[in-house]
């Protein structure tokens, strides 16, 4: 997608998707969560030896994927 209509695909949501919708409080970078200071659901593991702990990993502007 990123090569056919050449904008990433974050834009791409960002223009198709979240902005007709209204989904002010979306965004596909991480960056906009945290510099607005949205709370963030955050990951947990039942296989974890802490089950009711965040696990370590959190998502970054690079990790995100379109998947």
């Amino acid at each position: 997608m990123d090569n056919t209509f050449e904008e990433k695909w974050q834009t791409q949501l960002a223009t198709n998707i979240f902005a007709p919708l209204n989904m002010n409080h979306t965004s596909s970078y991480i960056s906009d969560a945290t510099s607005n200071n949205w709370q963030l659901a955050r990951g947990y593991s039942v296989k974890s030896p802490t089950p009711n702990e965040p696990v370590y990993l959190t998502k970054t502007d690079s990790s995100m994927q379109s998947a």
